[in-house]
C-alpha cells in the first residue's frame, strides 16, 4: 500500500483502528511530511514508526492533537515531558473499539513521573517498600512491587508480580476449593484469592518500569499446569537487559521442555531489537 491509498483511508470514519494500523505498518512510510499527515489523522499510528520518530517532539505533539493516548507510544523521555503530558490529558483518548469510546490511561512512566513530581519537596527520599501497588491499564490485572524507591517511585532493585482475575478464574478457584488455592498462591509476593499469577520480574527499575539487568518469568495458566508443590509452573524465563520495559539486545531464554522433571529446561540465546 502506498501513501496515496493511505490518505483515502485516513479520511474515512472508522469503528476501530486495528486494520488501519496494520496497513500503515505494511506501507513502511519514511517521508517526514507523509508521517506528519498520517499522525494528524491517526495519532496512535505513532506506534508504527521507529524510535527516532517517537522521540521527535514536534511529531509527537502532532499525534497528540489527534489522540492524547499517543503518549503511550512516545519515547520514555517524552513521556516525562510536561508539555506532552498536559496536551495528552487535555485531548484524552479519541480512538474507538467496535464503535465505542475507549478508556484513556497514563503510561507507567508518566504515571510515576507525576507521582515523583508531587513529592519533589521530599528531596529524593530513598526507601524500601513492600507490596506497592503498580499502575495498570486493565481492570482484570493487578501488579505489586517490593524493593527500592525514590520519592515513592520504583527506582533501583526490586521484584514485581502481575496477577489476573476474571469471572471464570473465580468460578474455577471456588470449584477446586481453598486447599488447592492455598497451595497455588502460597509463594505469591502478595497473597490473593481468585487470581492467577501471570508474570514476575526481578531486577533493576527506573521510573516505575523494568530498566537494566533483570529476569522476567512467564507462568502457565494453572488450568494447564502447576508445579509439583501445587504452585505456579514456570513456562519461560528471560535473562538480560531491559530498556524501559522492553527486551533489548541478547537474552538467555529458558523454555519449559514439557517434561515432568521441572529441572529439565531447553535454553538458547535470542536477540531482541
Amino acid at each position: 500500500m502506498n501513501f496515496k491509498d493511505l490518505k483515502k483511508i485516513l479520511n474515512e470514519e472508522r469503528d476501530s483502528e486495528v486494520d488501519l494500523i496494520l496497513k500503515i505498518l505494511s506501507a513502511k512510510i519514511k517521508d517526514i511530511k507523509e508521517i506528519e499527515h498520517i499522525l494528524s489523522k491517526c495519532g496512535s499510528a505513532l506506534q508504527c514508526f521507529d524510535n527516532k520518530i517517537k522521540a521527535n517532539k514536534k511529531l509527537v505533539l502532532i499525534a497528540l492533537k489527534q489522540n492524547g493516548q499517543a503518549i503511550a507510544f512516545a519515547s520514555p523521555e517524552l513521556q516525562r515531558d510536561d508539555e506532552i503530558i498536559k496536551l495528552s490529558k487535555k485531548i484524552g483518548r479519541t480512538d474507538k473499539w467496535n464503535g465505542k469510546k475507549t478508556k484513556y490511561y497514563l503510561p507507567d512512566i508518566t504515571y510515576w513521573y507525576l507521582k515523583f513530581k508531587s513529592k519533589k519537596g521530599k528531596n529524593n527520599k530513598t526507601e524500601i517498600v513492600d507490596k506497592l501497588k503498580l499502575n495498570s491499564s486493565s481492570k482484570n490485572k493487578i501488579s505489586y512491587y517490593s524493593g527500592e524507591t525514590v520519592n515513592g517511585v520504583p527506582f533501583g532493585k526490586g521484584v514485581s508480580e502481575t496477577y489476573e482475575t476474571s469471572a471464570l478464574i473465580s468460578k474455577v478457584t471456588n470449584m477446586v476449593g481453598k486447599k488447592w488455592s492455598d497451595k497455588y498462591n502460597k509463594k505469591f509476593l502478595k497473597k490473593l484469592d481468585n487470581y492467577n499469577l501471570l508474570e514476575r520480574y526481578e531486577g533493576e527499575w527506573e521510573w516505575g518500569v523494568w530498566h537494566g539487568k533483570g529476569e522476567f518469568t512467564d507462568y502457565y495458566d494453572p488450568n494447564d499446569f502447576v508445579s509439583k508443590d501445587g504452585g505456579p509452573k514456570v513456562m519461560e524465563k528471560y535473562k538480560g537487559n531491559f530498556n524501559y520495559g522492553n527486551k533489548i539486545g541478547k537474552f538467555e531464554v529458558y523454555i519449559d521442555s514439557g517434561e515432568d522433571d521441572e529441572n529439565k529446561w531447553e535454553w538458547f540465546s535470542k536477540t531482541f531489537k
